[in-house]
Protein backbone atom coordinates (compact mmCIF):
# COMPACT_ATOMS: atom_id res chain seq x y z
CA UNK A 1 0.00 0.00 0.00
CA UNK A 2 0.98 3.71 -0.22
CA UNK A 3 2.24 3.97 3.79
CA UNK A 4 4.65 1.10 2.64
CA UNK A 5 6.48 2.88 0.27
CA UNK A 6 9.73 4.02 1.14
CA UNK A 7 9.80 7.89 0.52
CA UNK A 8 12.11 10.21 2.04
CA UNK A 9 10.75 12.97 3.77
CA UNK A 10 10.89 16.13 2.28
CA UNK A 11 13.18 18.53 4.15
CA UNK A 12 15.80 15.54 3.62
CA UNK A 13 14.75 15.62 -0.43
CA UNK A 14 15.28 18.96 -0.18
CA UNK A 15 18.75 18.81 1.73
CA UNK A 16 19.84 16.65 -0.61
CA UNK A 17 19.12 18.84 -3.47
CA UNK A 18 20.54 22.11 -2.33
CA UNK A 19 24.04 19.68 -1.22
CA UNK A 20 23.99 18.35 -4.89
CA UNK A 21 23.48 21.87 -6.11
CA UNK A 22 26.37 23.39 -4.26
CA UNK A 23 28.46 20.77 -5.56
CA UNK A 24 27.82 21.23 -9.10
CA UNK A 25 28.38 25.24 -8.26
CA UNK A 26 25.12 26.26 -8.17
CA UNK A 27 25.83 27.76 -5.38
CA UNK A 28 23.04 29.93 -5.40
CA UNK A 29 20.12 28.09 -5.43
CA UNK A 30 21.96 26.37 -3.21
CA UNK A 31 21.86 29.19 -0.59
CA UNK A 32 18.17 30.09 -1.25
CA UNK A 33 17.45 26.51 -0.26
CA UNK A 34 19.63 26.26 2.66
CA UNK A 35 18.32 29.61 4.16
CA UNK A 36 14.90 28.59 3.50
CA UNK A 37 15.72 24.90 5.12
CA UNK A 38 17.56 26.96 8.19
CA UNK A 39 20.28 24.34 7.30
CA UNK A 40 22.99 27.67 8.95
CA UNK A 41 25.94 25.73 8.29
CA UNK A 42 25.52 25.20 4.66
CA UNK A 43 24.30 28.51 4.45
CA UNK A 44 26.81 30.07 5.63
CA UNK A 45 29.60 28.32 4.15
CA UNK A 46 27.88 28.63 0.15
CA UNK A 47 27.58 32.51 0.90
CA UNK A 48 31.41 32.30 1.47
CA UNK A 49 32.02 30.64 -1.39
CA UNK A 50 29.81 33.19 -3.03
CA UNK A 51 32.14 35.71 -1.52
CA UNK A 52 29.85 37.13 0.58
CA UNK A 53 31.49 36.89 3.93
CA UNK A 54 29.52 40.23 5.57
CA UNK A 55 26.57 39.11 4.79
CA UNK A 56 27.85 35.50 6.21
CA UNK A 57 29.05 37.05 9.11
CA UNK A 58 25.94 39.07 9.87
CA UNK A 59 23.54 35.73 10.15
CA UNK A 60 26.40 34.66 12.37
CA UNK A 61 26.11 37.41 14.85
CA UNK A 62 22.35 36.66 14.03
CA UNK A 63 22.75 32.80 15.07
CA UNK A 64 24.56 33.78 18.17
CA UNK A 65 21.76 36.34 19.36
CA UNK A 66 19.24 33.89 18.96
CA UNK A 67 21.11 30.49 19.77
CA UNK A 68 24.44 30.18 20.30
CA UNK A 69 26.34 27.14 19.33
CA UNK A 70 30.25 26.32 19.14
CA UNK A 71 29.83 26.11 15.63
CA UNK A 72 28.80 30.02 15.26
CA UNK A 73 31.61 30.92 17.60
CA UNK A 74 34.16 29.41 15.43
CA UNK A 75 32.63 31.01 12.28
CA UNK A 76 32.73 34.18 13.83
CA UNK A 77 36.26 33.66 14.58
CA UNK A 78 36.81 32.72 10.77
CA UNK A 79 35.48 36.19 9.80
CA UNK A 80 37.27 37.99 12.95
CA UNK A 81 40.15 36.12 13.05
CA UNK A 82 40.11 36.84 16.63
CA UNK A 83 41.23 33.96 18.61
CA UNK A 84 39.01 34.45 21.89
CA UNK A 85 35.98 33.42 19.77
CA UNK A 86 37.79 30.02 19.52
CA UNK A 87 38.25 30.26 23.35
CA UNK A 88 34.75 30.94 23.77
CA UNK A 89 33.48 27.84 21.37
CA UNK A 90 35.88 25.63 23.15
CA UNK A 91 34.06 26.54 26.55
CA UNK A 92 30.76 26.19 25.23
CA UNK A 93 31.07 22.96 23.46
CA UNK A 94 32.47 21.29 27.02
CA UNK A 95 35.70 20.14 25.37
CA UNK A 96 34.17 18.56 22.85
CA UNK A 97 34.96 21.11 19.90
CA UNK A 98 37.97 20.14 17.80
CA UNK A 99 37.80 22.70 15.48
CA UNK A 100 38.59 25.33 18.08
CA UNK A 101 41.70 23.90 19.32
CA UNK A 102 42.72 23.05 15.73
CA UNK A 103 42.52 26.94 14.74
CA UNK A 104 44.03 27.97 17.91
CA UNK A 105 46.56 25.72 17.06
CA UNK A 106 46.76 27.05 14.00
CA UNK A 107 47.40 30.65 15.43
CA UNK A 108 49.73 29.62 17.92
CA UNK A 109 51.81 28.13 14.81
CA UNK A 110 51.70 31.76 13.06
CA UNK A 111 52.76 33.30 15.70
CA UNK A 112 55.62 30.44 16.04
CA UNK A 113 54.52 29.76 19.80
CA UNK A 114 55.52 26.12 19.41
CA UNK A 115 54.70 25.15 22.56
CA UNK A 116 51.30 26.37 23.01
CA UNK A 117 50.39 24.92 19.45
CA UNK A 118 51.43 21.47 20.37
CA UNK A 119 49.46 21.57 22.99
CA UNK A 120 46.41 23.16 21.58
CA UNK A 121 46.50 20.57 19.05
CA UNK A 122 46.74 17.52 21.22
CA UNK A 123 43.45 19.06 22.72
CA UNK A 124 41.96 18.52 19.37
CA UNK A 125 43.38 15.62 19.02
CA UNK A 126 41.91 14.03 21.79
CA UNK A 127 38.67 14.62 20.83
CA UNK A 128 39.29 13.91 16.77
CA UNK A 129 42.21 11.20 16.99
CA UNK A 130 41.85 10.54 13.32
CA UNK A 131 42.83 13.75 12.10
CA UNK A 132 46.35 13.25 10.27
CA UNK A 133 47.11 17.15 9.61
CA UNK A 134 46.67 17.10 13.28
CA UNK A 135 49.27 14.90 14.07
CA UNK A 136 51.18 16.22 11.00
CA UNK A 137 51.51 19.58 12.66
CA UNK A 138 52.33 18.40 16.20
CA UNK A 139 55.06 16.79 14.59
CA UNK A 140 56.16 19.89 13.36
CA UNK A 141 56.03 21.58 16.57
CA UNK A 142 57.84 19.26 18.28
CA UNK A 143 60.90 19.11 15.37
CA UNK A 144 60.96 23.15 15.78
CA UNK A 145 61.41 22.95 19.71
CA UNK A 146 64.28 20.88 19.52
CA UNK A 147 65.04 17.59 21.25
CA UNK A 148 62.07 16.16 20.70
CA UNK A 149 62.75 14.01 18.07
CA UNK A 150 61.28 10.96 19.48
CA UNK A 151 57.85 12.79 20.13
CA UNK A 152 58.16 13.64 16.68
CA UNK A 153 58.83 10.61 15.43
CA UNK A 154 55.31 9.26 16.96
CA UNK A 155 53.49 11.68 15.66
CA UNK A 156 54.24 11.45 12.04
CA UNK A 157 54.11 7.58 12.18
CA UNK A 158 50.40 8.10 12.94
CA UNK A 159 50.07 10.30 10.31
CA UNK A 160 51.05 7.72 7.71
CA UNK A 161 49.30 4.94 10.01
CA UNK A 162 45.88 7.25 9.41
CA UNK A 163 46.78 8.56 5.64
CA UNK A 164 48.90 6.38 3.98
CA UNK A 165 49.31 8.72 1.26
CA UNK A 166 50.50 11.79 2.92
CA UNK A 167 53.61 12.30 1.09
CA UNK A 168 55.13 15.03 3.17
CA UNK A 169 55.02 12.87 6.49
CA UNK A 170 57.04 10.38 4.71
CA UNK A 171 59.42 12.51 3.54
CA UNK A 172 59.96 14.05 7.38
CA UNK A 173 59.94 10.35 8.55
CA UNK A 174 63.03 10.23 6.34
CA UNK A 175 65.18 13.27 7.14
CA UNK A 176 64.39 12.12 10.86
CA UNK A 177 65.30 8.80 10.25
CA UNK A 178 68.61 10.03 8.65
CA UNK A 179 69.08 12.76 11.73
CA UNK A 180 68.23 9.59 13.98
CA UNK A 181 71.08 7.89 12.11
CA UNK A 182 68.75 4.73 10.76
CA UNK A 183 69.85 5.12 6.68
CA UNK A 184 67.38 1.81 6.37
CA UNK A 185 64.48 3.41 7.69
CA UNK A 186 64.73 6.36 6.22
CA UNK A 187 65.56 5.19 2.65
CA UNK A 188 62.04 3.23 3.25
CA UNK A 189 60.35 6.33 3.92
CA UNK A 190 61.58 8.37 0.96
CA UNK A 191 60.60 5.32 -1.23
CA UNK A 192 57.45 5.97 -0.11
CA UNK A 193 57.53 9.51 -0.36
CA UNK A 194 58.87 8.83 -4.37
CA UNK A 195 55.93 6.61 -4.89
CA UNK A 196 53.43 9.90 -4.13
CA UNK A 197 55.21 12.23 -5.61
CA UNK A 198 57.58 11.37 -8.28
CA UNK A 199 57.99 15.07 -9.64
CA UNK A 200 59.93 16.00 -6.36
CA UNK A 201 63.79 15.75 -7.94
CA UNK A 202 64.57 16.84 -3.76
CA UNK A 203 63.02 13.00 -2.27
CA UNK A 204 65.00 11.37 -5.57
CA UNK A 205 68.12 13.05 -4.56
CA UNK A 206 67.98 12.27 -1.04
CA UNK A 207 66.75 8.81 -1.58
CA UNK A 208 69.65 8.22 -4.18
CA UNK A 209 72.44 9.42 -1.10
CA UNK A 210 70.91 7.13 1.10
CA UNK A 211 70.63 4.09 -0.69
CA UNK A 212 74.68 4.72 -1.94
CA UNK A 213 75.37 4.89 1.67
CA UNK A 214 74.22 1.79 2.30
CA UNK A 215 75.81 0.32 -0.98
CA UNK A 216 72.51 0.10 -3.01
CA UNK A 217 74.81 1.54 -5.90
CA UNK A 218 72.18 0.10 -8.34
CA UNK A 219 69.73 1.87 -6.90
CA UNK A 220 71.37 4.94 -6.01
CA UNK A 221 72.20 5.44 -9.77
CA UNK A 222 68.66 4.60 -10.89
CA UNK A 223 67.78 7.41 -8.01
CA UNK A 224 69.96 9.73 -8.97
CA UNK A 225 69.10 9.63 -12.56
CA UNK A 226 65.07 10.43 -11.89
CA UNK A 227 66.68 13.00 -9.41
CA UNK A 228 68.35 14.27 -12.52
CA UNK A 229 65.10 14.06 -14.71
CA UNK A 230 62.70 15.76 -13.07
CA UNK A 231 64.41 18.88 -12.83
CA UNK A 232 67.03 18.33 -9.92
CA UNK A 233 70.57 19.85 -10.49
CA UNK A 234 73.79 17.07 -10.45
CA UNK A 235 74.51 15.70 -7.34
CA UNK A 236 78.98 15.41 -7.43
CA UNK A 237 78.96 14.01 -4.04
CA UNK A 238 76.81 11.24 -5.02
CA UNK A 239 78.67 10.78 -8.42
CA UNK A 240 81.98 10.85 -6.48
CA UNK A 241 80.70 7.85 -4.14
CA UNK A 242 79.29 6.02 -7.31
CA UNK A 243 82.36 6.40 -9.14
CA UNK A 244 84.75 4.71 -6.37
CA UNK A 245 82.64 1.92 -5.73
CA UNK A 246 82.60 0.88 -9.34
CA UNK A 247 86.40 1.46 -10.08
CA UNK A 248 87.15 -0.65 -6.96
CA UNK A 249 84.11 -3.18 -7.38
CA UNK A 250 83.19 -2.40 -3.99
CA UNK A 251 80.68 -5.34 -3.23
CA UNK A 252 77.42 -3.89 -2.84
CA UNK A 253 74.72 -4.62 -0.63
CA UNK A 254 73.30 -7.79 -2.83
CA UNK A 255 76.93 -9.15 -2.77
CA UNK A 256 77.96 -8.30 -6.40
CA UNK A 257 80.33 -6.33 -7.21
CA UNK A 258 79.74 -2.92 -8.24
CA UNK A 259 82.30 -2.87 -11.22
CA UNK A 260 79.04 -4.59 -13.42
CA UNK A 261 77.24 -0.87 -13.00
CA UNK A 262 80.12 0.66 -14.97
CA UNK A 263 77.58 1.07 -17.94
CA UNK A 264 74.80 2.72 -15.80
CA UNK A 265 77.67 5.04 -14.29
CA UNK A 266 78.40 5.99 -17.70
CA UNK A 267 74.90 7.30 -18.51
CA UNK A 268 74.95 9.21 -15.67
CA UNK A 269 77.93 10.78 -15.34
CA UNK A 270 77.28 11.78 -19.23
CA UNK A 271 73.66 12.91 -18.38
CA UNK A 272 75.32 15.24 -15.61
CA UNK A 273 78.36 16.77 -17.74
CA UNK A 274 75.11 17.71 -20.47
CA UNK A 275 73.53 19.00 -18.03
CA UNK A 276 76.34 21.02 -16.36
CA UNK A 277 79.12 21.15 -19.25
CA UNK A 278 80.89 24.00 -17.17
CA UNK A 279 81.11 22.17 -13.84
CA UNK A 280 84.75 20.67 -14.21
CA UNK A 281 83.96 18.61 -11.23
CA UNK A 282 81.91 16.37 -13.27
CA UNK A 283 84.50 16.08 -15.99
CA UNK A 284 86.91 14.68 -13.45
CA UNK A 285 84.85 12.65 -12.24
CA UNK A 286 83.99 10.49 -15.19
CA UNK A 287 87.53 11.03 -15.96
CA UNK A 288 88.68 9.30 -13.20
CA UNK A 289 85.94 6.49 -14.34
CA UNK A 290 87.42 5.93 -17.39
CA UNK A 291 91.08 5.93 -16.99
CA UNK A 292 90.53 3.01 -14.17
CA UNK A 293 87.81 0.93 -16.04
CA UNK A 294 87.82 2.46 -20.12
CA UNK A 295 90.40 3.55 -22.30
CA UNK A 296 91.98 6.14 -24.27
CA UNK A 297 89.11 6.89 -27.11
CA UNK A 298 86.84 6.85 -23.86
CA UNK A 299 88.91 9.07 -22.34
CA UNK A 300 89.42 11.73 -25.10
CA UNK A 301 85.77 13.77 -25.56
CA UNK A 302 86.43 13.91 -21.44
CA UNK A 303 89.44 15.57 -21.49
CA UNK A 304 88.22 18.17 -24.02
CA UNK A 305 85.12 18.87 -22.25
CA UNK A 306 87.87 18.66 -18.94
CA UNK A 307 89.19 21.72 -20.58
CA UNK A 308 86.41 23.52 -21.63
CA UNK A 309 84.74 23.76 -18.29
CA UNK A 310 87.95 24.93 -16.80
CA UNK A 311 88.20 27.23 -19.45
CA UNK A 312 84.56 28.78 -18.54
CA UNK A 313 84.20 27.85 -15.19
CA UNK A 314 87.17 29.55 -13.27
CA UNK A 315 89.32 32.63 -13.82
CA UNK A 316 92.24 31.09 -15.50
CA UNK A 317 93.81 33.95 -16.54
CA UNK A 318 93.98 35.92 -13.34
CA UNK A 319 94.69 32.89 -10.94
CA UNK A 320 97.76 31.41 -11.23
CA UNK A 321 96.37 28.23 -9.17
CA UNK A 322 93.29 27.90 -12.30
CA UNK A 323 96.07 28.39 -14.62
CA UNK A 324 98.35 25.36 -13.99
CA UNK A 325 94.80 23.57 -13.90
CA UNK A 326 94.20 24.31 -17.36
CA UNK A 327 98.12 23.71 -18.27
CA UNK A 328 97.73 20.43 -16.69
CA UNK A 329 94.63 19.64 -18.86
CA UNK A 330 96.07 20.80 -22.03
CA UNK A 331 98.80 18.66 -21.28
CA UNK A 332 96.50 15.91 -20.89
CA UNK A 333 94.51 16.43 -23.97
CA UNK A 334 97.66 16.48 -26.01
CA UNK A 335 99.57 13.18 -24.58
CA UNK A 336 95.87 11.85 -25.36
CA UNK A 337 96.11 12.87 -28.28
CA UNK A 338 99.27 11.84 -29.71
CA UNK A 339 99.06 8.83 -28.45
CA UNK A 340 96.10 7.45 -29.90
CA UNK A 341 97.57 8.84 -33.26
CA UNK A 342 94.67 11.09 -34.40
CA UNK A 343 94.64 13.45 -37.91
CA UNK A 344 96.72 16.08 -37.92
CA UNK A 345 94.15 17.98 -39.31
CA UNK A 346 92.60 17.40 -35.87
CA UNK A 347 96.06 18.24 -34.34
CA UNK A 348 96.36 21.68 -35.67
CA UNK A 349 92.72 22.58 -34.45
CA UNK A 350 94.59 21.51 -30.75
CA UNK A 351 97.77 23.56 -31.61
CA UNK A 352 95.19 26.59 -32.64
CA UNK A 353 93.73 25.72 -29.17
CA UNK A 354 97.04 26.09 -27.39
CA UNK A 355 98.15 28.93 -28.98
CA UNK A 356 95.11 30.51 -27.72
CA UNK A 357 95.53 29.60 -24.26
CA UNK A 358 99.38 30.50 -24.56
CA UNK A 359 98.27 34.02 -25.78
CA UNK A 360 95.47 34.47 -22.99
CA UNK A 361 97.82 33.53 -20.28
CA UNK A 362 101.06 35.71 -21.26
CA UNK A 363 98.61 39.02 -21.13
CA UNK A 364 98.74 38.61 -16.75
CA UNK A 365 100.83 35.41 -15.97
CA UNK A 366 103.57 34.92 -18.19
CA UNK A 367 106.02 34.04 -15.61
CA UNK A 368 103.97 31.49 -14.21
CA UNK A 369 104.20 27.74 -13.99
CA UNK A 370 101.17 27.04 -15.30
CA UNK A 371 102.22 29.34 -18.18
CA UNK A 372 105.43 27.52 -18.94
CA UNK A 373 103.59 24.85 -18.73
CA UNK A 374 101.65 25.89 -21.70
CA UNK A 375 104.33 26.75 -23.95
CA UNK A 376 106.02 23.52 -23.13
CA UNK A 377 102.96 22.02 -24.63
CA UNK A 378 102.93 24.01 -27.85
CA UNK A 379 106.23 23.33 -28.35
CA UNK A 380 105.70 19.56 -28.29
CA UNK A 381 102.86 19.66 -30.42
CA UNK A 382 104.54 22.14 -33.28
CA UNK A 383 107.92 20.16 -32.97
CA UNK A 384 105.35 17.03 -33.91
CA UNK A 385 103.08 18.71 -36.26
CA UNK A 386 106.77 19.93 -38.43
CA UNK A 387 107.36 16.15 -37.97
CA UNK A 388 104.14 14.96 -39.77
CA UNK A 389 104.57 17.65 -42.80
Amino acid sequence: GFWAANLEPVWSLGSELARSLAALGMFTQAAGMFSEMRLWDEYIQTLVQLGKRSEAERVVRERLDAAPTPEMWCYLGDFTEESRHYSTAWELSAGSCARAKLALGAAAMRRQAWEEARSELRCALGVKAHLAEAWYCCAACALKLGGKEEEALADLRRVVAIDPEHYQAWATLGGLFGQLRQPREALCAFREACRLRGEKHELWKSSAALAADLSMYSEAIFRGRRALETGGAPDPVLAAVLADAVVKDTRAADMTGARRLLPQLRTLLGLYTAAQPGAAQHWQTALYVERKCGGPAEAAPLLLGHLAALRASTEWTKDAAALDAVSEAAAQLVEARLDSGCEPGELKRLGATVDELVHAAAERLAATAGSEGLRMVQARLRRHLEDLD
